[in-house]
């Protein structure tokens, strides 16, 4: 059975930029594997808390985990951007990376707005009752 996390947009898109930011880290001289150790786990993270928001049936949780997931989402294009600066990454490289990244972050800041949302929706709810 197919898992509903695996049949967001926004999960399909975090893998695709995962498995661009690990291309561009398998290009790295060993002196800057602390760099490319950086990105990965950044980027694995959007996705794993992309996953773990999805999961989630608290709004509150969920906006919170699609908020970590943003932010780690901006912590990858730190770091590729770390590695541009350093000259280990090649700029135009790093950009198609950093586009599905934007798009990737976009979508979970929607994502988190609808959370919080719904949470203070069922807040008001709660104290008509």
């Amino acid at each position: 059975m197919l898992s509903s996390f695996r049949k967001m947009r926004v999960y399909q898109q975090a893998l695709d930029a995962l498995v661009l930011v690990n291309r561009l880290c398998l290009r790295l001289p060993k002196d800057f594997m602390f760099v490319a150790d950086q990105a990965r786990r950044a980027a694995s993270s959007v996705v794993l808390n992309t996953t773990e928001g999805a999961a989630e049936d608290r709004p509150l949780e969920k906006a919170r985990m699609y908020r970590l997931a943003r932010r780690s989402g901006w912590e990858t294009q730190a770091a590729l951007e770390i590695g541009v600066r350093l000259e280990v990454f090649d700029a135009a490289d790093v950009a198609v990376a950093d586009e599905e990244l934007n798009r990737v972050c976009a979508m979970l800041w929607t994502m988190n707005a609808r959370a919080r949302s719904r949470a203070a929706d069922e807040r008001r709810a709660t104290r008509k009752r």
